[in-house]
């Protein structure tokens, strides 16, 4: 997931909490928490995703990825305001094909692949194919002795596809997926803890270097997903078609882990997330007015159960106040039920053979039933807090218009409105505050363009955001809470061209440029200075809010540059094929309120790919691989601690990597 900056322009990926954090054009996930969900929609095979954990496993076997940016709000309207991920794997074919890989790597990083695929019977295809990972080594070195390194991950999956074919116009696809990955995560100091209250934090070992830490904590991080899809396409006629898509799955994950990246037995975290979600997505697309008119109509319901639960024991409490460890805690079990319901319709009217307008509306309606129980050290809910019942219910009206047109057979301008909806909730890390939905409208207007007989393309576009109740995650005291911002200003350009060079070169170029920031919002800064946005300092009025007009949105650089080169080499003995990617994203903030502590500088990251098949075994085929190949250091995000003044990371960015791979392949 990680590699879609590389080629995506203001499309930008990190890590947090063992979830990955995607942000489009400045839009995107900033809770690091189990009952949230990202603002971009994620789908697998056309079923909505909603856990962010499921970002984080090795996809095999695609056949697509789809980045879609902008809000979704016709289309793929739940909580899509920032854009969606589309995610397609191959289907079953009607040859047979097979396919086996063996990968090593450094890190003592091996992987196995597999895959089947062809005809069962006249009428039904399928398909298997398995993936097993093993990275044994961690990125993250553990200099406490007696404890693990951390960063180390194996992913076992797979997926058993049918493709049934009854008639020439009905195709049934049924699709299974199943995955476990067991690892560990780990909280890097970013800036040294301080004893400012709490003294246990003064003679803690530590350290600031890249890719280690002083953890106390043997961590793991384990996740299992499985998922069912069923999807009927139906060619009613040669104008009418209806397309049923049902899906089920299941998530199930744990994670252990130092909560304060140093070697002081001050806090340490257990989160669980149980979750079922059941999707069913009914549409029809026809043509009327002799095709003139393109339309799609269709209703969409979702339903997901979570069950959530945090132990964080606060034991640098417990040496302050000369209590036994594990005294204090913050305990959280919670259970959060989400239905949410959706009519749509969109269409396409071909006003003449070069002119076209587009447009579409999707009203949603969503509900939350959350039911807490609280044990915790917090006063603004009391110790032993008593279960609390609390429900709300959302509703919006989403809408997109557009027009085209063809300059040229090979030229079309275009500019549209859309807007976007991402439902509320309830703070399950604090007190179960409510906070409030966020809306985006989005005007854009773009160009695309082949020229060259074909051998080169190029797509610009231009964007204008106005965001409003963005959602954001801080800090405050021993509690995670979740505020809205009032009103934040996107606006931006991005442009993405690719050419063919001669016969053996190509090249492909992106560029984004993002002024993302908050136009009006006033917040607490917990680090600003001990007992800061403490319950105490707001009763008391000493607690000092900031303006944050003008600061940038979190996750959202300015400029980035995105550059690929192809070159096969000619060769008597075979095809040689090398790539190079390189991607410069500027510096990038991880907080609201813009301080150098909280921002990564501008960095590099370089791949490369050596890809051999040999003349006299075109079956076989040989690649080389290195990423990140400068070694470059990047934080993925920032976390205030506010018990010790100081601030965490969750993980560093990936670190030189290299490997070989040898795959056969039966067709």
């Amino acid at each position: 997931i990680m590699d879609l900056n590389m080629h995506v322009p203001n499309w930008n990926t990190g890590q947090q909490n063992g979830q990955a954090m995607v942000s489009v054009r400045g839009i995107g996930m900033s809770q690091a928490q189990g009952v949230a969900e990202g603002a971009i929609a994620q789908h697998l095979d056309g079923v909505y995703q909603p856990r962010t954990t499921g970002l984080r496993g090795v996809y095999f076997d695609l056949e697509s990825i789809e980045a879609l940016r902008g809000p979704q709000g016709t289309l793929y309207g739940r909580n899509a305001t920032g854009g969606a991920l589309n995610i397609i794997t191959k289907k079953p074919t009607e040859t047979l094909e097979a396919q086996v890989g063996v990968l090593l790597g450094d890190y003592e990083t091996t992987q196995m692949t597999g895959v089947i695929s062809g005809p069962l019977t006249d009428n039904l295809l399928g398909r298997l194919s398995v993936l097993h990972s093993n990275r044994e080594e961690g990125y993250t070195k553990n200099l406490l002795p007696g404890f693990d390194d951390v960063d180390d991950e194996e992913v076992t999956s797979g997926k058993i596809a049918l493709r049934f074919l009854p008639t020439d116009t009905l195709t049934i696809d049924w699709l299974a997926n199943y995955e476990t990955r067991d690892g560990s995560l780990v909280f890097a100091s970013l800036t040294p803890p301080r004893d400012v209250g709490f003294p246990m934090f003064g003679s803690a070992p530590f350290t600031l270097e890249p890719h280690k830490v002083v953890s106390d904590t043997n961590a793991y991080d384990e996740r299992t997903d499985w998922q069912t899809v069923l999807t009927v396409d139906w060619d009613v006629s040669d104008r009418v078609s209806v397309k049923s898509i049902t899906g089920y799955q299941e998530n199930d994950w744990e994670q252990f882990f130092d909560g304060d990246g140093t070697g002081a037995f001050a806090s340490t975290a257990l989160y669980k997330i149980k979750s079922h979600t059941l999707s069913q997505e009914l549409t029809s697309s026809f043509a009327l007015l002799n095709d003139r008119l393109d339309a799609v109509a269709g209703a969409f319901l979702y339903e997901d159960s979570l069950d959530y639960s945090l132990f964080l024991p606060l034991n640098f409490l417990d040496d302050l106040l000369g209590l036994p460890p594990l005294t204090s805690v913050v305990a959280t079990e919670t259970h959060q039920k989400t239905t949410a319901f959706a009519l749509f319709a969109d269409a396409t009217y071909h006003v003449a053979d070069s002119f076209r307008v587009y447009g579409g509306v999707r009203g949603s309606y969503e509900e939350k039933e959350f039911k807490t129980e609280l044990i915790q050290v917090v006063p603004a809910c009391g110790y032993g807090t008593p279960p609390s019942e609390l429900d709300d219910d959302w509703d919006d009206v989403s809408f997109r218009f557009g027009l085209q047109y063809d300059v040229s057979p090979r030229t079309m301008v275009y500019g549209q409105f859309q807007s976007g909806f991402r439902s509320g909730g309830f703070d399950v890390s604090s007190c179960a505050d409510p906070y409030e939905p966020e809306s985006v409208d989005a005007f854009e207007a773009g160009l695309k363009s082949t020229f060259a007989d074909g051998t080169a393309t190029v797509s610009a576009t231009a964007f204008y955001y106005d965001y409003k109740d963005l959602q954001l995650q801080q800090i405050e005291g021993l509690q995670v809470n979740v505020t809205n911002a009032a009103s934040s200003e996107v606006y931006g350009l991005e442009l993405e061209t690719s050419m063919l060079l001669g016969e053996r070169w190509s090249i492909g170029l992106n560029y984004g440029y993002l002024h993302a920031q908050f136009k009006e919002f006033v917040d607490c800064d917990t680090l600003l200075f001990p007992g800061n946005c403490s319950q105490q300092a707001l009763q008391s009025g000493m607690a000092v809010f900031e303006d944050l007009s003008g600061n940038p949105l979190t996750r959202a650089p300015e400029h980035s540059i995105g550059v690929s080169l192809d070159y096969s080499v000619p060769m008597s003995i075979g095809e040689l094929d090398i790539r190079v990617d390189a991607n410069w994203t500027d510096a990038v903030q991880h907080r609201q309120f813009d301080r150098a502590e909280d921002r990564q500088d501008a960095y590099a990251l370089v791949n490369a790919f050596v890809t051999y098949r040999p003349s006299s075994a075109p079956n076989w085929l040989l690649r080389a691989f290195g990423k990140n190949l400068t070694d470059e250091k990047y934080i993925n995000s920032v976390l205030a601690v506010d018990a010790g003044f100081y601030r965490l990371t969750d993980p560093w960015g990936a670190p030189r990597t290299w490997g070989v791979e040898v795959v056969y392949s039966l067709e």
